[in-house]
């Protein structure tokens, strides 16, 4: 395979499966090794806590921090007390023909999530925080062609705003948001990024509902 396929990257820099998988490899290794960046570091815990995700599709994890100590962290799966995807072994979004790339990330719209329960790995970080957190780490893993790598994790729309309103916690909340890139470099937002973005989509929105003179 020398490419991805038409849903991959949705506007990212698009690379080929096995490039992926190299740099995986590479960034798995140093993010292990004692030289690796507190950036490294946290999303290398993100990632050891997106594996214990209940959903078939995707892992997600995340993991908050203050003052570079983690305060929490959350994956994406079904509410507390209710069934989960790995237990009754269905995807409704697969069922109702959602692909794993069927999203728009960052202040877009996530399509399907009106008919999937799961909580977002973001939303279960900040639930788990206490009110305590200025940073947080996300990491999005997707099964493709019996190979588990990295996608892009910028958060969606719903957690962008759970986000920004952390503000009320210790120190003004979650200032700076750490993902990966499309292409596997680390990404770094701040909360005017996000609200920015999600401006931009309501512009957007507004837009395109204004009936034309």
């Amino acid at each position: 395979m020398t490419g991805c396929d038409e849903n991959c990257c949705k506007g990212d820099k698009c690379i080929s499966l096995e490039t992926k998988i190299e740099v995986y490899d590479q960034n798995y290794n140093e993010w292990n090794s004692d030289k690796r960046s507190q950036n490294q570091r946290f999303l290398h815990i993100a990632s050891d806590v997106a594996s214990d995700s209940t959903c078939l599709r995707r892992h997600v994890g995340a993991v908050i921090t203050f003052e570079g100590r983690s305060t929490s962290s959350g994956y994406n799966g079904s509410p507390s007390g209710t069934y989960n995807c790995k237990e009754i072994k269905t995807c409704r979004k697969e069922r109702e023909g959602f692909t794993p790339n069927d999203y728009t990330k960052i202040a877009g719209v996530s399509h399907g999530d009106d008919i999937c329960v799961a909580v977002h790995a973001e939303i279960n970080s900040i639930i788990n925080a206490n009110g305590v957190g200025d940073t947080i780490y996300i990491i999005n893993k997707i099964c493709r062609e019996g190979n588990t790598i990295y996608e892009s994790s910028k958060p969606c729309l719903k957690c962008s705003g759970g986000i920004l309103n952390t503000k009320r916690w210790v120190g003004g909340g979650i200032k700076k948001i750490v993902y990966l890139n499309n292409d596997m470099t680390i990404g770094v937002m701040t909360r005017d990024d996000l609200i920015n973005a999600i401006n931009q989509q309501m512009d957007k929105m507004y837009s395109n509902n204004t009936p034309s003179e």
